[in-house]
C-alpha cells in the first residue's frame, strides 16, 4: 500500500502555476505514480478533494483500476444534483473557495 498527498498538500510539491492544480494534471500524477510503482493499476482510495480526483481518474484511466473507494464525495452527478440544492450549496462552500485561489 502506498499513501501519498497531492499537489500542494503536506510536504508533496507545490507549484506556484494555478494551472498545475487542475484535477487532469492530478490524475496524470496518480497514472504516473501508480505506472512508476511498476503497477499495471490499483485499488485507488480518495477522501474529501482526493475523493473527487479520484472520481475523474476512475473516468479517464479505467484501465487501472481493479477498485475505487471513494470517501466523503459523492459521484459527480450526484454531486451536481445536489449543488442545485441551496444547502448543499453553503455545504460546499470551500471547494469553490479553493477553486478561486
Amino acid at each position: 500500500m502506498v499513501a501519498l498527498d497531492l499537489r500542494g498538500y503536506n510536504d508533496s510539491d507545490k507549484p506556484p502555476n494555478k494551472s498545475a492544480y487542475k484535477i487532469a494534471e492530478l490524475s496524470k500524477d496518480v497514472a504516473g505514480v501508480i505506472r512508476g510503482l511498476g503497477y499495471q493499476n490499483s485499488v485507488l482510495v480518495g477522501h474529501d478533494w482526493g475523493g473527487a480526483s479520484a472520481w475523474h481518474f476512475a473516468y479517464a484511466y479505467p484501465e487501472m483500476l481493479s477498485r475505487l473507494i471513494v470517501m466523503n464525495m459523492p459521484h459527480p452527478a450526484k454531486f451536481s444534483a445536489g449543488l442545485r440544492r441551496r444547502q448543499q450549496l453553503l455545504r460546499s462552500w470551500y471547494i469553490f473557495f479553493s477553486s478561486c485561489l
